[in-house]
């Protein structure tokens, strides 16, 4: 269990509906879970040899560390909560505004995952190429002939979405899983079909599910919990 998160400018965005953001948070951890089940389990399919029964073994899928990439990570909410189940091997955190990175350290270091976490100001708004620190941290990681990675990303961006060069640099990169945390069903459903449709570069995410949440009770809109995996290969 989290202690209560920590705000390093009063201009931060606080969510006041505590029962609804721990529910945000156990969907988000959950996909990833079940996203990662779906990815290993493909890429064991992918790669160990098949026995004499027709089964193959789940040896494949052991060894593979798993990293995660929160784009728009505000003050830590999901980076740091995800860090805390001690399921992946390191957590780095991208936001435009430098108050809300110092505030996801501050966050990251009263939960005793400072070491594991690592938050940093950077363009998630661009158009063109893509910042130096984004393509670092959606490039493939180097790996062992015996140990593997996993790359899952979880993007919470405001109304207005991902620009369409946001989109194009998550289908290039190495992500396998992808959790994405919207709070308008028009601009969602704009990206989800960009980032699964046949058109673009890089090969197309598949919808695993989508879950909403009300979150403000008595508004207009829903959050909505996106679940986005690709197979092995694709």
């Amino acid at each position: 269990m989290l202690t209560s998160l920590l705000y390093a400018h009063q201009l931060t965005i606080l969510q006041v509906n505590d029962l609804g953001t721990d529910e945000l948070v156990r969907l988000v951890a959950d996909g990833l879970a079940h996203g990662l089940a779906l990815a290993q389990g493909d890429r064991a399919l992918a790669l160990a040899p098949q026995t004499a029964t027709g089964d193959r073994g789940e040896a494949a899928a052991a060894g593979v560390s798993t990293r995660l990439v929160d784009l728009f990570c505000g003050a830590g909410l999901f980076g740091v909560s995800l860090a805390a189940t001690g399921r992946f091997a390191s957590v780095q955190g991208l936001e435009l505004g430098a108050d809300s990175v110092r505030s996801a350290g501050l966050n990251a270091q009263a939960n005793g995952v400072g070491a594991l976490c690592r938050f940093e100001a950077t363009d998630l708004a661009f158009s063109d190429k893509p910042p130096a620190a984004l393509a670092a941290a959606l490039a493939p990681q180097a790996s062992s002939a015996h140990e593997g990675s996993e790359l899952v990303v979880v993007i919470d961006p405001p109304r207005a979405g991902l620009s369409g060069a946001m989109r194009a640099a998550l289908r290039q990169s190495s992500a396998r899983v992808l959790l994405y945390v919207s709070c308008d069903a028009q601009t969602l459903g704009r990206d989800v079909a960009d980032l699964c449709g046949t058109e673009g570069a890089g090969p197309a995410f598949r919808l695993a599910r989508a879950t909403p949440v009300d979150l403000t009770p008595h508004a207009a809109r829903v959050e909505t919990v996106c679940l986005l995996w690709r197979p092995f290969g694709a």
